[in-house]
């Protein structure tokens, strides 16, 4: 180090006494050794540039260290021209980072080169890259890896073949990576014996199908094949200053004025253009293409023969003197017509004299009068084009026609304008405000929030281990749902038969009338218009709005699939997308799989969905209140209470206990023949249930994994949950449970419960498959439980989660009978069966801490940024919609939160609330916002509550 120090000194010292005139590019000496010892340490560093893309430092720095960087550690650094450089601390990480492409962001490659000495950062500079390309509807016999690498070695450099595409898992494209030249034409398609087979570039968002050049669009291309020629009024900057135009046809096209008077008509025979200097381009002369050239006004003009159709262009004549020049409006007239000819300046100031001097003319002129020239105006539609801030234009006087069009200017932009709220709106899937508030803030704010919260970036496998890459996270889902939806057991029959009660002749008769036109219009009037759309994009409302134009031919379309059922397959396409249960969600079995079908097949299954409606109540059971007309889910709410109630405080006679079941995946572990031969003990008649069998058992299927669909697949179970007659089908298909434990309650073997002494018998509580089950604490009463669930899930294929079921003891059940029975049925034994129907079991005194999860969610739906993006009437409206959705217990709490919201409060600030909420509370015809008190409210659910027990005692 002192040699080195020593050194510096002596070369400054020479340099300071060398008298020499500096040289202006001195020659710096560097030894090989010195240039060797300083790249050592770069020579483990990649320079990375992204393609078509300008992505954050930050952003980018993390997506390579997470992707890259698995033994050592890395440190990138910013570069010119948007490059970076990487520099690893590992070979391995080095070249995993080199070889293992393509990498993408923000679906954009990143370009991954070597450094080496003088790298030079230019953008421009020949770009390779290897990029991920897609053969669509490849024949299968051709997914041969010795085929691919052939089609590969005609794009570029070959490199790999995705795995998918190695194993033949996936049949809808072949997947190739291949190193391309971006400065070369990209190959869009091959020929294969004959049949021509497109190609798909993934991540290459900017390609020119005009030349095949990747870089920039086609209306941005400078080989333009075939384009039309432009007239003189479209003209192109050619230089600094220069405008370029066609000579080789007019400007416009020639207009004939009208006769007023004794004015004959006047015709433009000649393309005249009016400047202050012309003057022909020598260099440009063996082309259709001349300069026209802006100079400073001499007062001379050159003149030139004048070429018809084209410019006028002045040369090499003699001089000629102007004898006026004026910037005003000069009249030439003679009995019986009058002719003004008008050249304006361009410049706004300069025009602003010549309206009002053509309106004094006007009042002057008595007769036919042409007005001709220049006006640097818009006049006419075709010069729509210059037109720039139509409000500025006619601040500097009259125009009809800029009034005309910004009217529909206005009226465009207003359509625009809802198009873009409604198109948000549909996106966020925001039911409580419907389109209005002035802004599609909310939307925006509302879909970021559901997308980034339904998103998924890892998993648990069925080993415990995370799964974090897309490829394998996709594997997994479709691998996990297609084993979900198969059944490979055969069923075994049902084992009770002919339960049902027998529908009359008239209900038989609604059930087989053929269907009518009126009857799918109900269908499709009673849908919900923003529902999320199924694969063909189309929601409800569209059906809804159009259905004067598409109304024939959706009727038509169910008349068909009525007479042929097997014809509903064409319409039966299915996305699932996957709802997660909790917020942080680590398993598949965490999610609800909801599908998505076409609004087509939806309005076929929402006639049979309300024929079905009709005889459900007399089919279904008392305890059963889900999708059941005139029953409501409070009625079993309430007994559940009760039940709960008398159990904690039970001190004699036998005990008592609770089963809370849970049935796992029920919806889709249900078997199609099972709900064949529940529709078929019903009695229904064979034409509906052939329909019904068709709709069930003919689905293709698709999942929706974060926003991206995958691998079709056939199911062989499964009632699909967003099918309008599903619910319906299950309820159904549940009731023949509840048939086997009526049918042992009758015979003496299932001992129920009862609440009073001469009360009813109660064995079970239902709402589709939330199940509740009562009868006395005894292994032999647990041992027929367990028979009638064993039987049930033979046939219907359903399956009893022993971790999610829970059994809770009367207070009197002696603890060695309740270890007997939870070890025998291996189900968990609880001291709080937690909540049934969304309301929590009260197993103690009601205390605040048991609504606090109500308070939070309304806090929760509440959010600060909503209210920083709505309106004041957007804030009324939600708060309105929150206190209808949300049981109001907790009052004062729910006005506190309410409150606050509605006038703009934060956590940090408290803003003035100029109105009291008393009077924010009362009607609107009475000065207030119309707004409910929730004391009121809760007053009015108990006198509800009360009113139905004195009116129908029977009803429980």
């Amino acid at each position: 180090m002192d040699d080195y120090g020593d050194q510096m000194e002596e070369e400054n010292d020479q340099a300071m006494t060398d008298d020499t005139e500096l040289d202006p590019c001195p020659t710096i000496k560097v030894s090989q050794e010195e240039f060797e010892e300083w790249c050592s340490p770069w020579k483990r560093a990649l320079v990375i540039h992204v393609l078509g893309k300008r992505v954050s430092f930050k952003a980018l720095e993390n997506k390579v260290n997470r992707d890259w960087v698995k033994s050592g550690s890395m440190r990138m650094i910013d570069m010119p021209n948007d490059f970076y450089l990487v520099q690893f601390t590992e070979e391995e990480d080095y070249r995993h980072a080199l070889y293992e492409g393509p990498w993408m962001i923000a679906d954009h490659y990143i370009l991954v080169q070597r450094w080496r000495p003088f790298f030079t950062l230019t953008a421009t500079q020949t770009r390779k890259v290897a990029a991920w390309i897609r053969i669509p509807g490849l024949p299968i016999e051709l997914y041969n890896d010795r085929f691919l690498w052939r089609v590969g070695s005609k794009l570029g450099t070959m490199l790999k073949i995705d795995k998918l595409t190695s194993i033949h898992s996936r049949g809808k494209f072949a997947r190739i990576c291949v190193e391309v030249n971006l400065n070369r034409r990209l190959v869009s398609m091959i020929n294969v014996m004959g049949h021509i087979i497109r190609l798909e570039y993934e991540g290459l968002h900017s390609i020119c199908f005009n030349c095949g050049k990747y870089g920039h669009k086609q209306d941005q291309c400078d080989v333009r094949l075939g384009a039309p020629k432009p007239t003189t009024s479209e003209a192109v900057q050619k230089g600094a200053g220069s405008m370029v135009a066609d000579t080789s046809e007019p400007s416009a096209d020639p207009k004939e004025m009208q006769s007023r008077g004794s004015l004959k008509s006047v015709s433009e025979q000649e393309n005249l253009v009016v400047t202050r200097k012309f003057e022909q381009d020598n260099d440009n002369l063996y082309g259709p293409w001349m300069i026209v050239k802006r100079g400073k006004n001499s007062g001379k003009i050159r003149s030139a023969p004048l070429i018809k159709g084209g410019l006028s262009l002045p040369h090499n004549v003699p001089e000629v003197k102007v004898t006026n020049k004026n910037d005003e409006p000069s009249s030439v007239g003679e009995d019986p017509w009058f002719c003004t000819f008008v050249y304006v300046s361009p410049h706004p100031q300069g025009r602003i004299p010549l309206w009002r001097d053509i309106s004094r003319l006007a009042s002057l002129v008595d007769g036919a009068w042409l007005v001709m020239g220049d006006f640097n105006a818009v006049l006419q539609p075709h010069e729509r084009e210059r037109l720039n801030g139509i409000t500025t234009k006619l601040l500097q006087g009259p125009n009809r026609f800029l009034e005309k069009l910004q009217m529909e200017l206005w009226t465009e932009l207003d359509e625009i304008l809802k198009r873009e709220e409604i198109i948000w709106f549909q996106k966020s899937r925001c039911k409580w405000l419907r389109m209005g508030d002035k802004n599609t803030r909310v939307f925006h704010g509302t879909t970021i929030a559901r997308r980034r919260r339904n998103k998924v970036f890892k998993l648990l496998n069925e080993n415990g281990d995370w799964m974090e890459q897309p490829a394998e996270l996709e594997r997994m889902v479709t691998t996990f749902y297609r084993t979900l939806f198969t059944d490979e057991r055969h069923m075994e029959p049902f084992s009770l038969t002919n339960a049902f009660p027998r529908l009359n002749e008239d209900e038989l008769s609604t059930l087989e009338t053929p269907i009518s036109n009126g009857e799918i219009h109900n269908a499709v009037k009673s849908m919900s218009g923003f529902k999320a759309p199924g694969p063909d994009g189309l929601q409800a409302v569209f059906f809804k709005s159009q259905w004067d134009i598409v109304g024939n031919a959706v009727c038509k379309l169910i008349h068909e699939i009525e007479a042929v059922p097997s014809r509903v397959a064409d319409i039966n396409e299915t996305l699932i997308v996957l709802v997660p249960k909790t917020e942080n969600v680590s398993s598949l079995k965490q999610m609800w799989p909801i599908s998505l079908c076409n609004v087509s097949y939806k309005i076929l299954t929402k006639v049979l969905a309300n024929r079905l409606r009709q005889v459900m109540e007399k089919l279904v059971h008392p305890n059963q209140c889900s999708f059941i007309p005139n029953r409501q889910s409070k009625d079993n709410i309430i007994i559940f209470q009760e039940v709960i109630h008398s159990m904690r405080y039970k001190s004699r006679a036998k005990g008592w206990m609770a089963f809370k079941i849970d049935l796992e995946k029920a919806y889709d572990r249900l078997k199609w023949d099972f709900v064949k031969d529940t529709l078929l003990d019903i009695g229904l008649p064979a034409q509906l249930v052939n329909i019904i069998w068709a709709c069930i058992s003919s689905p293709r299927m698709r999942m929706l994994w974060n926003g991206e669909t995958l691998d079709e697949f056939l199911p062989s179970r499964d009632v699909r949950q967003g099918d309008p007659i599903s619910p319906y089908l299950f309820v159904l298909c549940i009731e023949r449970l509840f048939q086997l434990i009526t049918k042992e309650v009758e015979a003496k073997r299932w001992k129920p419960i009862r609440l009073a002494k001469d009360g009813p018998p109660l064995s079970h509580l239902a709402f589709a498959d939330d199940l509740i089950l009562f009868s006395e604490a005894s292994m032999n009463q647990a041992e027929i439980i367990r028979d009638c669930l064993d039987r049930f899930c033979a046939s219907s294929g359903q399956k009893v989660s022993l971790e999610k079921t829970k059994i809770f003891f009367s207070k009197n059940v002696a603890h060695t009978v309740r270890d007997d029975i939870s070890s025998g049925l291996g189900f968990q034994r609880t001291n709080n069966l937690g909540k049934y129907l969304g309301i929590p079991a009260h197993h103690s005194r009601v205390c605040r801490r048991d609504y606090q999860n109500v308070i939070n969610c309304v806090n929760k739906r509440l959010s600060g940024w909503k209210a920083s993006t709505l309106s004041f009437a957007g804030r009324l409206t939600l708060c309105k919609s929150v206190i209808e959705a949300i049981p109001s217990y907790t009052s004062k709490q729910f006005d506190k939160l309410c409150m606050s919201f509605l006038w703009g409060d934060s956590p940090t600030s408290r803003k003035i609330h100029a109105i009291s909420w008393k009077t924010i509370c009362m009607p609107k015809d009475q000065g207030g916002l119309g707004l409910r008190s929730m004391r009121t409210v809760n007053n009015s659910f108990m006198m509800k509550n009360g009113w139905s027990l004195i009116t129908e005692p029977n009803k429980l």
